[in-house]
């Protein structure tokens, strides 16, 4: 075995699995306390039913930065499960949320829409080189319905049909590195199923010399606020299970001159060639 055959399977052992990325509050569990119409009484657990809103959960920021457009709600969902509700009344989600017990949603009050919202986390981790980077999330079109805890069973019901459509983004330092751009509307066909959350995946990967190595990664999770339904109470979308794993790419080997790559092709073939 030659030298060239050694590189090559020295770069393919560079390959290992996918390694999960922290993200703290991804599945937006941690208690819900600050600044927000929770009662205190709960002591920051969501309760069945429940949709406090306020500020983003913990771990994560409003996106944008500069404020959200005028009746734009960020918040935790706890949306329980069919068998939660009282008989002939629809769950907001009937099978629950994808992990654990709660969301986060993105609320637009009323129908109009408007301009895009959401939340964001900069994560500890830097973008590296020769990686690929896999973000998984559960994206969710609330059905309509009423709360079932105090004081959310007083709202009234809430006209929910609908979809303002999402954006899922995965940035480093600010550049954008790849995004899901409601692609669940046109191949999932979230829009029109109500009361579920569909998965979505994207991937990227980078070489050794992307721009934005040693930044920060990010997150963004984001309400297109687009109106659809004339007359409604408001238009939400929900997201749960937020996953980000790394996986080592080899990087390709280098490409050798044709009068240099000829005789070393030979030579692992077993065959002679007259040097040039």
């Amino acid at each position: 075995m030659n030298l060239t055959c050694l590189t090559l399977l020295s770069l393919a052992s560079l390959a290992g699995g996918p390694t999960p990325i922290s993200i703290p509050n991804a599945g937006f569990e941690e208690l819900y306390l600050v600044n927000n119409n929770l009662p205190a009484s709960y002591g920051g657990v969501v309760p069945v039913g429940s949709f406090p809103t306020g500020d983003p959960p913990a771990g994560w920021s409003p996106y944008p930065a500069g404020g959200l457009p005028a009746g734009a709600f960020l918040g935790v969902l706890n949306p329980g499960v069919q068998a939660d509700f009282p008989p002939g009344e629809s769950a907001f989600f009937p099978a629950g949320a994808p992990e654990g017990s709660n969301a986060v949603l993105l609320y637009f009050s009323g129908a109009a829409g408007g301009a895009e919202f959401g939340v964001t986390q900069t994560l500890v981790e830097t973008l590296q080189p020769h990686t690929r980077y896999t973000l998984r999330v559960e994206v969710g079109n609330i059905a309509s319905g009423t709360g079932l805890s105090a004081p959310y069973d007083g709202f009234g019901f809430f006209d929910l049909r609908g979809f303002p459509g999402y954006r899922i983004e995965l940035r480093a330092g600010g550049e954008l590195l790849v995004s899901d751009d409601n692609t669940l509307v046109t191949v999932g066909n979230l829009e029109e199923l109500e009361g579920v959350f569909q998965p979505t995946a994207l991937s990227v990967e980078t070489g050794a010399g992307h721009t934005a190595l040693g930044e920060p990664l990010e997150i963004r999770l984001i309400s297109l606020n687009q109106p659809d339904v004339p007359g409604v109470t408001g238009i939400e979308v929900d997201f749960d299970d937020v996953r980000l794993t790394a996986t080592p790419v080899a990087p390709d080997p280098p490409t050798l001159p044709f009068p240099l790559l000829v005789p070393r092709i030979a030579l692992m073939l077993g065959i002679f060639v007259h040097p040039l």
